[in-house]
């Protein structure tokens, strides 16, 4: 299973003005969700480096951190 909303905003995200422990709770959620329907794995991508609580949440649930593509720039003169 993979989380991945349209463009590049984080696969889990809280509501504005919701408490940072809903992030736990949405992490919590997939976790569940994923035992439930009987997959082996699930991802959630493009988590920004500078959302800590999301990425302690995710963590916390065994996920892994990694980079599947790199930004790139091209110089044309």
């Amino acid at each position: 299973m993979s989380v991945l909303p349209s463009g590049y905003l984080p696969g889990l995200f809280k509501a504005p003005g919701a408490d940072d422990g809903v992030i736990g709770e949405l992490a919590d959620e997939l976790e569940h969700l994923r035992t439930e329907q009987g997959m082996e794995t699930a991802a959630v991508m493009h988590v920004p480096e500078r959302d800590t609580i999301l990425r302690s949440a995710l963590e916390s649930q065994g996920y892994l951190s990694y980079v599947s593509v790199g930004d790139c720039v091209l110089p044309v003169t």
